[in-house]
């Protein structure tokens, strides 16, 4: 099962000053003002907090399907669901490189 309160420790608890991520900036401590603020931590906590019932939900059903309307045998939806797994590894490395990569005239990631 997915640990729901994991997103909330992460924004919470580590106050410590965080590595900036910008490229130009990467090692530098973030200043103060850049800081988010703790309605900001709330949301973003929230918001994982819903994805990850999402998953956790999908999945289970997602396995009920196959094991017991498809008559799957477990132990080859074990092998789909790795099989998937591998392939978000790749691909979710693969796009995220991209998209550090590439530049517009409108910015980043636009």
């Amino acid at each position: 099962a997915y640990p729901f309160f994991v997103p909330l420790v992460l924004f919470l608890v580590l106050r410590r000053p965080v590595l900036a991520l910008d490229p130009d900036r990467r090692g530098s401590i973030m200043e103060d003002s850049e800081r988010l603020s703790l309605k900001t931590k709330l949301l973003l906590a929230l918001g994982q907090s819903v994805e990850g019932i999402w998953v956790t939900v999908g999945g289970y059903y997602l396995n009920k399907f196959f094991l017991e309307t498809c008559c799957i045998q477990p132990a080859l939806v074990g092998l789909i669901q790795m099989g998937v797994g591998l392939f978000d590894a790749f691909n979710d490395t693969l796009i995220g490189a991209l998209s550090d990569k590439t530049r517009t005239r409108w910015g980043r990631r636009r």
